[in-house]
């Protein structure tokens, strides 16, 4: 009985992942027959109801043996909720999830590059099935059940433009097993579409877990920040954000993990820490400062003086190679023609945008400071409004989770902290990172000497949320409350589904 429990123990959550689908699964039906049929599957309601008695037992379970233990705590609540972003939020409605689609579509073909054509041109080649039916043709969950009801004929592919051709393959890593998944057993591409993003899904769930349980202080910090609406949209789905995002946070634990600690870095935690920073620095210039982090490695009191400073040299001069590399490369990709007919109409031009910022400089001041009294995108980055902007959150879950990120560096007893220069350090980081992504938009998306930045998203800053929050951190700043570790996330959960019932009402109208 002892081993058994042993076993069910290793692999608790691989079951409540597994029943999550599931219960997800039967009670987007029970939705979907109620909106349309106006009667409920006894089926379906029969296998919700085990489903959610199972789950309830599971997260009980982890809570009553692990209470101390925030991760298994936070992720026993994070697998079902975030399981429900992956059925209730139709395929294609994540922006820019169509054209992640494709390309991770095309990887799982074998074509980790998109050719670029003689006339310099690039297309991805999908099912034609797929085209007609990924890009916002379908509008409700009544459509898409007819729709994953048809044959996906594969062979029956046409060329589509996508503004995702030069984003690194590795991205699309996991989400392209659904795709090579579907084209083997030939099932309907939408529910491949499904199955890459829960293949995403599980990713996020593994690195977030590791994130929250490696991190020497802020828990709660990543606990509420993993949680947020605009984190879960994009990691139950198919974009390059989902893997991003983790590989962001999790780089900011694993510094921080191995800067507190007494012995140094084994080898192949030299090359995971190397092949991370790549990551970020690949993905999008933008976030290439938040390599600059492991300048913290300094602090490491198991690693020699020499082979510190060997180190961390070493991973910055190679994350900016690769960056650099990958940047020159992706400039070899025409802009779609979507994009051009959009530049041609709002006047974008990043040459002479550039121009008018050397001629002014003071122009960049007004545009920065016009973002942060706009909220400088905070409302935007926990996710006021989901899907292509267009279905709206009540106001109280955005409300309420600030709350909750204003509190968070303070619910942990924190035995450890940043000193001032590292403090400053992650300051940098965060303003580095955050003129990068406000320049590189009002270069080549935004109109010729606009006071304003068209196009930047609160979903772009995710990557660095918990730096600004960390900082708060303090050994002698605690706020206690009892039973923490099961209020916060029964809290969120209860937002939740507050956002998921707007989410639910915009696709069954």
């Amino acid at each position: 009985m002892e081993k058994l429990m042993k076993f069910i123990n290793k692999i608790i959550f691989v079951i409540e992942f597994i029943i999550s689908i599931f219960g997800t699964y039967s009670l987007y039906q029970i939705v979907l027959y109620k909106n349309t049929a106006n009667n409920i599957p006894i089926k379906h309601l029969i296998i919700f109801i085990i489903s959610i008695i199972v789950l309830l037992g599971i997260i009980i379970y982890n809570y009553k043996n692990n209470k101390e233990k925030v991760e298994k705590v936070i992720i026993s609540f994070l697998i079902p909720i975030s399981m429900t972003y992956v059925f209730f939020m139709a395929p294609g409605y994540v922006p820019d999830e169509p054209a992640h689609i494709y390309k991770s579509y095309e990887i799982s073909t074998g074509k980790l590059i998109t050719e670029i054509k003689e006339d310099g041109s690039s297309t991805n080649e999908v099912p034609k099935y797929l085209r007609n039916n990924i890009e916002l043709s379908l509008t409700t969950y009544s459509q898409y059940n007819m729709a994953v009801s048809e044959e996906t004929d594969y062979d029956d592919v046409i060329e589509v433009e996508s503004p995702a051709q030069a984003y690194p393959p590795i991205l699309y890593a996991f989400s392209a097993l659904g795709f090579l998944i579907g084209r083997a057993f030939k099932i309907n591409v939408i529910l491949a579409v499904y199955l890459a993003r829960i293949f995403n899904l599980m990713v996020f769930l593994i690195i977030g877990y590791y994130s929250i349980k490696l991190i020497p202080f802020g828990k709660k910090i990543l606990s509420v920040v993993l949680f947020l609406p605009m984190s879960l949209q994009q990691a139950a789905s198919v974009s390059a954000d989902c893997l991003l995002n983790a590989v962001s946070i999790f780089f900011i634990a694993y510094t921080l993990y191995l800067c507190n600690r007494q012995n140094g870095m084994k080898v192949y935690e030299k090359i995971l820490y190397i092949i991370m920073s790549i990551i970020i620095s690949i993905s999008k210039i933008a976030y290439a400062p938040l390599v600059g982090i492991s300048l913290l490695l300094f602090k490491n009191k198991g690693m020699k003086k020499k082979e510190k400073i060997i180190y961390i040299t070493f991973v910055i001069i190679v994350s900016a190679i690769c960056c650099l590399s990958w940047y020159l490369l992706s400039q070899k990709y025409q802009v779609t023609s979507t994009a051009k007919q959009f530049m041609e109409a709002y006047s974008v031009d990043a040459t002479q945008q550039l121009n008018q910022i050397i001629k002014n400089p003071l122009i960049m001041f007004k545009v920065i400071g016009n973002s942060i009294y706009d909220g400088a995108y905070i409302n935007g980055m926990i996710g006021n409004h989901l899907g292509w902007l267009n279905i709206e959150i009540p106001e109280i879950v955005s409300i309420m989770f600030i709350i909750l990120l204003i509190l968070s560096p303070f619910l942990d007893k924190n035995e450890n902290e940043t000193n001032k220069w590292e403090k400053l350090l992650l300051l940098a980081i965060i303003i580095g990172t955050y003129l990068l992504v406000v320049l590189a938009l009002y270069l080549t998306w935004t109109t010729i000497g606009s006071n304003i930045v068209m196009g930047v998203q609160g979903r772009y800053f995710i990557p660095i949320i918990a730096l600004p929050l960390l900082i708060l951190c303090n050994k002698d700043r605690y706020i206690k409350f009892k039973h923490v570790n099961l209020i916060l996330p029964i809290i969120i959960t209860v937002l939740h589904v507050i956002a998921m019932s707007s989410i639910i009402e915009f696709f069954i109208k």
